[in-house]
């Protein structure tokens, strides 16, 4: 394990167990401090921009984590479920922060799954921000994923008569 790094554009450093030094090359000032979780970020979103900047047109989007997104799954009841008896079927509004795509759909798809559905379609997927629920009552789902990184909400209905 390294705990510095130099160059001529930047330097990196461990200076105790909880901060990681980043200062660019040239500079005189001071630099930044990151704690682990900010340096994950960066290092992340460093990753991200080198595969936009080698890849242009051809980078598939597939690779890249989405800030916070929003999907809508159709699902229904497993046979052997709670749910069986009493739903037709459910619509499931799902907040998820910081996954692709595909991984996003893959947590929705275990989440479903788990609470005893069964994954039919996903209706919607796509990217939100916070100013898309202003003055809506679905920004305290939002809010809630930035916390937790993901919010499922179940809207159930019944079976057909």
């Amino acid at each position: 394990m390294f705990s510095e790094y130099d160059n001529s554009q930047v330097r990196m450093w461990i200076a105790d167990a909880s901060v990681v030094h980043l200062k660019a090359g040239g500079t005189h000032d001071d630099g930044v401090k990151l704690t682990p979780e900010q340096a994950r970020a960066v290092s992340r979103d460093l990753l991200e921009l080198s595969i936009q900047l080698e890849y242009g047109e051809k980078a598939n989007p597939d690779w890249f984590r989405v800030p916070m997104q929003y999907l809508r799954i159709y699902a229904e009841p497993e046979p052997q479920s709670e749910h069986a008896k009493d739903c037709g079927g459910a619509y499931v509004a799902c907040w998820i922060k910081e996954q692709t795509r595909p991984n996003a759909l893959h947590i929705a798809k275990g989440y479903i799954q788990e609470d005893g559905w069964r994954y039919v379609c996903l209706e919607e997927q796509c990217p939100v921000r916070r100013a898309d629920y202003e003055g809506d009552e679905r920004l305290e789902y939002y809010d809630q994923a930035v916390i937790d990184e993901h919010v499922f909400i179940v809207h159930t209905f019944p079976p057909e008569a």
